[in-house]
């Protein structure tokens, strides 16, 4: 039997005792640590999101389905704190579609054909998260924030390596700046003035040549939250582009433990 609570505190919850990392405790008291939460087990990842089943939204922004929304997925304005993303700009949230995208000769020909895979898959109506460019909202930044994790109470081991996955898709030539900016926060809602941001990918170099181009998988390294006790959100901003041609496209999103 395996350790279940210790002081009535789950052990889900506990992110360590007297001052020794739960990932570091093999055993409490002569009593087994349970695989999850140190001690050994299979390395925790999650739930792997890849919008297949969600509805098309081109012209507005993505509405998460029940089980989407459920697990914490909040798209557009819902999760800005104060009027835009950015400073000065609109926000809108992520678009949804499968197949290619409205406008000619920019964004993908379809989804990833599975999350390991980046290869286009344009038969079966794989569904992608993406910035529509047209009318008007290439000046827009586009934004969605995924579900909240407290990594320290999620992870087998915390002395793991911890990344955050998913595929992008970046095809147009308007597409000259960044292709996208991936923020973390705390808070439920945020903005690039509170969030830290993680990442960033130019455009120069890393564009596509075609709309049938595989996705680029990319892996942004969460190593410094591993022992954070506190739930971490973290917001997918695809930003300004210079016009029409720039719907850029995100891909199978989930986190993991290696």
């Amino acid at each position: 039997m395996a350790i279940d609570k210790i002081n009535a505190t789950a052990w889900a919850n506990i992110a360590s005792v007297t001052g020794v990392a739960k990932a570091s405790i093999a055993n409490f008291g002569g009593v087994s640590a349970p695989a999850g939460g140190g001690g050994g087990g299979t390395p925790w990842v999650s739930t792997v999101y890849d919008f297949n089943g969600q509805s098309t939204q081109t012209s507005t922004g993505w509405v998460p389905n029940t089980a989407y929304a459920a697990d914490g997925w909040v798209n557009g304005n819902s999760s800005v704190n104060g009027t835009s993303f950015r400073s000065g700009t609109t926000s809108q949230g992520l678009n949804c579609d499968s197949g290619t995208t409205p406008s000619s000769r920019t964004g993908p020909g379809g989804g990833m054909t599975s999350p390991t895979d980046g290869t286009i898959d344009s038969a079966s109506g794989q569904k992608f998260l993406y910035k529509e460019a047209s009318s008007g909202r290439s000046g827009w930044d586009h934004v969605g924030r995924t579900p909240g994790y407290n990594f320290s109470t999620l992870m087998t081991s915390t002395s793991n390596n911890l990344r955050l996955v998913f595929g992008y898709h970046a095809y147009g030539s308007n597409i000259t700046t960044n292709i996208y900016n991936i923020y973390t926060d705390t808070a439920t809602t945020t903005n690039t003035s509170s969030a830290t941001l993680l990442s960033t990918l130019a455009a120069s170099g890393n564009t596509m040549s075609s709309s049938n181009a595989s996705y680029v998988i990319k892996s942004i390294d969460l190593n410094a939250y591993r022992t954070v006790n506190s739930t971490h959100y973290f917001w997918i901003n695809l930003p300004i582009v210079s016009s029409y041609r720039g719907d850029i496209a995100i891909d199978s999103v989930y986190f993991e433990e290696y």
